[in-house]
């Protein structure tokens, strides 16, 4: 997968949140888009995963040289936010099963080598709804990670886990997603450390 953004900008009402951003994502590197909180890098980051629509500029989006509709491009990207909301009334392995009615598995994973990967194997037939906010996270991560997809967009994936929570984290990401495209939008540096491009979102703020 390979992104390519070209005169990108997003205003919210009257004010711009950032204008003039030209920027190319190329397969198998790992990008992180930092900045202070609510300076818009979630923002862009959800534009670039097409979750949302820039005021102006476009975004074009490649998969084997071949330009991705974006009626299509759902299937090519996988998204994951703390702020995304689980089915509460949902077992940890119904969430799952439904989760994967819609997308396809990595590597065919199941159920069982799924809790396994995400430290939740206690956790399967509890209701979500009793699960603890570091749970959560790690089920949206695992979901977000054992989706089969071309580029994966993290925002601010280490909220709710502990410091044993962040270290699994950094070992999810070596071990499952060393060959894909990421970007990840964070202001903590351990998140975005294996990272091999930064890009601020302050390079790119207009008062225009």
């Amino acid at each position: 997968m390979r992104i390519e953004l070209e005169g990108i900008g997003k205003r919210f009402h009257k004010e711009w949140i950032f204008r003039n951003i030209n920027l190319q994502f190329e397969p198998s590197k790992r990008y992180a888009i930092v900045g202070n909180n609510g300076s818009g890098k979630s923002t862009l980051l959800q534009l670039i995963s097409s979750i949302g629509f820039p005021t102006e500029g476009t975004i074009r989006f490649e998969s084997s040289n071949s330009v991705v509709p974006l009626e299509e491009i759902a299937n090519y990207l996988s998204f994951v936010a703390p702020y995304q909301e689980l089915r509460a009334e949902l077992t940890g392995h119904e969430l799952f099963d439904f989760h994967f009615k819609f997308r396809e598995r990595s590597n065919n994973i199941d159920f069982k080598t799924f809790l396994q990967l995400t430290g939740l194997e206690k956790q399967g037939e509890k209701l979500v709804k009793y699960y603890s906010s570091g749970m959560k996270q790690r089920m949206r991560l695992g979901l977000c990670v054992f989706t089969k997809a071309e580029a994966y967009f993290l925002d601010e994936p280490t909220t709710n886990l502990d410091k044993q929570g962040m270290a699994w984290y950094q070992e999810l990401l070596k071990d499952h997603l060393s060959d894909k495209l990421l970007i990840i939008s964070s202001n903590i540096e351990e998140e975005y450390r294996v990272c091999d491009t930064i890009v601020s979102i302050a390079d790119f703020k207009s008062t225009r």
